[in-house]
């Protein structure tokens, strides 16, 4: 029993010194703020309106909210699929996430996340699923490796967001906005 608490006394050392050797993550509070309000619209969504639009050589699958627009964009030229969901309070804009799945892993996926206040871009964070068991060779990007297309990258989304929501504006009712 006293091996016990010897091995293990040490180790909760460590672990509640963690924090302190580490740091804490810093948030920002205003990230937090939108992020609980997007949880909240996620749980009230109770009806939606379904559309689908063009948009040049893309195919764009909707569904409209009074705080959330859904999209699915599919690229006709490249088989590139996003996953968008926009957050509005008070039709404006809040936050948008943007999914981009791996073609080539069916459980990776690039994320584009936007933290938006009085029309401006305040806070952008760019994420992608890796599996931490397959080696990065140093010849090859994350685009490379998992598919990705690497025009599909922040200038892009940003200047196609602003597209996809002129373009689907006509299709909210006067209550969704």
């Amino acid at each position: 029993m006293n091996k016990i608490k010897i091995i293990l006394f040490p180790l909760l050392l460590c672990y509640i010194n963690l924090p302190a050797q580490f740091g804490t993550f810093k948030h920002n509070s205003k990230d937090v703020a939108i992020d609980l309000y997007a949880y909240n619209v996620e749980k009230s969504i109770t009806n939606a309106d379904s559309f689908e639009i063009s948009i040049d050589s893309i195919h764009v699958k909707f569904k409209t909210s009074q705080d959330k627009i859904e999209a699915t964009s599919t690229f006709e030229k490249s088989n590139s699929i996003l996953y968008i969901n926009c957050y509005l309070r008070n039709d404006s804009l809040l936050k948008v996430t943007i999914k981009e799945p791996s073609p080539l892993f069916t459980d990776m996926f690039s994320a584009s996340i936007f933290y938006i206040e009085d029309n401006k871009i305040f806070d952008e964070q760019y994420r992608c699923t890796v599996r931490p068991c397959m080696g990065i060779p140093l010849n090859k990007s994350i685009d490379e490796l998992y598919g990705y297309n690497k025009y599909l990258r922040s200038d892009f989304l940003k200047s196609y967001i602003a597209e996809l929501l002129k373009k689907i504006k006509p299709f909210r009712h006067p209550n969704q906005h």
